[in-house]
C-alpha cells in the first residue's frame, strides 16, 4: 500500500492530533483549542495545504466541532490576507465556491500577522473585506451564500464617535457583476 503524500499543513494538523492531551487530562475543548490553533498557525506561517485539506480535516479530525459556526470564513479571510494562496484555494474547493476578486480591495483591521495589510490593487474578498462599489462608495463583505453562488456585503452610514454605524444598503453580488462592474469602470476611465 503506497501512503499518501501530505501538505505540510496537513502534517502539522495530523500531529497535533495525535499528539494532544499526552502530558494534560482529556478535554475536548482543549483538543478543539488546539486544532483552531494549529490551523492558524499553518496559515500564518504559509505552510503549503493540499487541495482537499479542508475536506480531509472535515473528515478525519472532526473540523465541524472546532472550525466554528462560521463555516471557518475566518480561516478563509486569515489566508487571503497573509496572502497564503494555496489554503484560501483549498477553502474555495472546500466550498465548491469561485474566488470572489475584485479591485481597490482593504482587508480590514487584523490584530496579528501584519504582512501585506493595507489596500491590494486587486484581491480576494473575504468577510470583513471592503471594496468600492458601483456608485455606494465602499461596501463591506459580511457573508457568502452557502452554494457559494454569492456574497452579501453592506454599505454603511457614516461613522460618528459613540454612535453605531447602520446599514445603509445590501447588496447580493455574484463574480459576474463583479466582473461587469471591473469593465464599467475601465470604460468610464478611459474615456475621461
Amino acid at each position: 500500500m503506497v501512503k499518501k503524500k501530505c501538505s505540510p499543513a496537513y502534517e502539522l494538523l495530523a500531529h497535533v492530533w495525535s499528539h494532544s492531551l499526552k502530558a494534560t487530562s482529556h478535554s475536548w475543548e482543549r483538543l478543539n483549542h488546539s486544532m483552531s490553533a494549529a490551523l492558524n498557525l499553518a496559515i500564518n506561517a504559509g505552510l503549503i495545504f493540499d487541495r482537499d485539506d479542508f475536506a480531509r480535516f472535515a473528515k478525519e479530525f472532526r473540523s465541524a466541532y472546532w472550525i466554528g459556526s462560521s463555516g471557518g470564513e475566518r480561516y478563509y479571510s486569515t489566508a487571503v490576507r497573509t496572502g497564503n494562496l494555496s489554503a484560501a484555494q483549498a477553502f474555495e474547493h472546500w466550498c465548491q465556491r469561485p474566488a470572489f476578486i475584485a479591485d481597490d480591495v482593504y482587508p480590514g483591521n487584523h490584530d496579528g500577522f501584519k504582512h501585506g495589510i493595507g489596500r491590494r490593487q486587486r484581491e480576494r474578498l473575504a468577510v470583513g473585506f471592503s471594496f468600492p462599489w458601483k456608485n455606494h462608495g465602499r461596501v463591506v463583505v459580511t457573508s457568502f451564500s452557502h452554494d457559494g453562488a454569492c456574497l452579501t456585503a453592506c454599505a454603511y452610514s457614516e461613522w460618528k464617535l459613540n454612535e453605531t454605524q447602520k446599514v445603509t444598503k445590501r447588496f447580493r453580488i455574484t463574480v459576474t457583476d463583479i466582473q461587469a462592474d471591473r469593465k464599467k469602470r475601465k470604460e468610464r476611465n478611459s474615456q475621461s
